[in-house]
């Protein structure tokens, strides 16, 4: 059955609010995608990265590596690649404290290096 509405103004009232409010709405969904893109924007981190060597000038491939924020505490491990290069990616400004381990070598540590800010 089809209905035909005898004051077509009042329709046309009831559409002009929706499509106000719809447009509200989609102007807010938009601010808040992209604020959310700028929170992520915030991050700060570095990356510290390196070789592994012996006093010979060999590189030391799987050589396990720690870096400690002795601010509070958090260790970050990484392991050597065959060329004896590391990367610790993502870590937050500060002095760590960088210790070297491998099987048949002596243990080396840093303390307080490098300062990453």
């Amino acid at each position: 059955m089809l209905m035909i509405s005898e004051n077509p103004s009042k329709n046309s009232n009831v559409w002009a609010k929706h499509s106000v409010a719809m447009g509200w709405a989609f102007f807010l969904l938009t601010l808040l995608a992209l604020s959310a893109t700028t929170c992520l924007a915030q991050q700060v981190s570095a990356t510290l990265f390196g070789t592994v060597t012996n006093p010979a000038g060999a590189v030391i491939p799987d050589a396990k590596i720690t870096a400690l924020n002795p601010a509070n505490g958090r260790t970050t491990t990484a392991t050597t690649q065959n060329d004896g290069g590391y990367v610790f990616p993502y870590l937050e400004p500060a002095d760590y404290t960088i210790t070297v381990e491998k099987t048949g070598f002596d243990r080396w540590w840093r303390p307080g290096r490098p300062r990453l800010a």
